[in-house]
């Protein structure tokens, strides 16, 4: 209701971040209520077109207020020849780049996370784009990158006491 009244620029941009933010809350919440179609492999991807900057930039846009709170630089970049629509399934890849750039704040104490999207391979109405999110923090054992994916995993658990977490997130 608030959005639909008339509003300063900072206000509405504020309004467009709570917005944004309630959506990927919803979308969360969603998630874990289909926990189980995941468990028994009966989840479905959604299909539809997006512009992926839109997408990645609402993301940093939500996340800013954590970098800058610990002077961190956060930025993105785009290799040429990312169609303008993309289809896939954008809750999803929202809800993962929110997670690893989520982690990438809470595990960098200085300096920069960037988010490199890049086109690895284009066929007639297909492209293959890579994800690659970089920062300056602690980092992962090479060990630890197999169990990235499993349930409550983290790499050392007196990490929870000073970072927090459950390692439920990927």
């Amino acid at each position: 209701l608030l959005a639909k009244t008339n509003l300063e620029d900072q206000q509405r941009y504020y309004t467009d971040l709570i917005q944004n933010a309630s959506g990927n809350l919803l979308v969360i919440i969603n998630d874990l209520l289909d926990f189980s179609k995941i468990d028994s492999g009966k989840m479905v991807l959604e299909h539809i077109g997006f512009n992926l900057p839109n997408l990645v930039e609402n993301n940093l846009r939500i996340l800013a207020h954590k970098a800058e709170e610990k002077n961190l630089i956060i930025k993105a970049t785009y290799d040429v020849g990312i169609g303008e629509v993309l289809i896939g399934d954008p809750h999803r890849l929202n809800q993962v780049l929110t997670n690893l750039l989520g982690n990438s704040i809470k595990f960098t104490e200085k300096g920069e996370i960037n988010v490199a999207c890049k086109l690895l391979h284009q066929d007639d109405n297909l492209q293959q784009i890579v994800f690659d999110v970089s920062d300056t923090g602690i980092g992962m054992s090479p060990e630890f990158l197999t169990h990235l994916f499993e349930k409550f995993t983290q790499e050392d658990e007196s990490i929870t006491r000073k970072f927090g977490g459950t390692g439920l997130g990927m």
